[in-house]
C-alpha cells in the first residue's frame, strides 16, 4: 500500500533527493559546506565569529547568526555568509556526527 505524502513531506523528500529543484523553488543559492566561510570559535563563556580570519563586528550579521540557534555543543561550526543559501550552518555534534539544521524557510 502506497502512503500519500503531504505537500510538505513531498517537498522535504525532494529537498533531500533532488535539492537543485527544491532550492530553485525557494529562490535559494546552492552551497556546499566548503563555501560556509564564517567560523565559530569558543571564547570563555561566549562565541566569537570570524570571516577569513577577521572578527565579525557587524551587528546585523551577528544577529542573523544567533537567530540560527546553533547548539552550543556543536564543534567545528561553519556558517554561511549569505542568508539565502540552502545550507546555513554545519557542525559536529558530541558524537562527531555531522549536523545540519533545516533552513528557516522550512520550519
Amino acid at each position: 500500500m502506497k502512503v500519500k505524502l503531504t505537500k510538505e513531506e513531498q517537498f522535504l523528500r525532494q529537498l533531500r533527493y533532488e535539492p537543485e529543484i527544491a532550492i530553485e523553488k525557494l529562490n535559494l543559492v546552492y552551497a556546499n559546506d566548503t563555501l560556509l566561510k564564517i567560523k565559530r570559535k569558543k571564547q570563555k563563556e561566549d562565541f566569537l565569529y570570524t570571516y577569513d580570519g577577521d572578527i565579525i563586528k557587524d551587528e546585523a550579521l551577528i544577529n542573523r547568526i544567533l537567530s540560527l540557534v546553533i547548539p552550543p555543543a556543536w564543534e567545528n561550526v561553519n556558517i554561511s555568509y549569505l542568508e539565502n543559501t540552502h545550507l546555513q550552518a554545519t557542525g559536529r555534534d558530541n558524537k562527531s556526527e555531522k549536523a545540519i539544521p533545516l533552513p528557516s524557510c522550512l520550519e
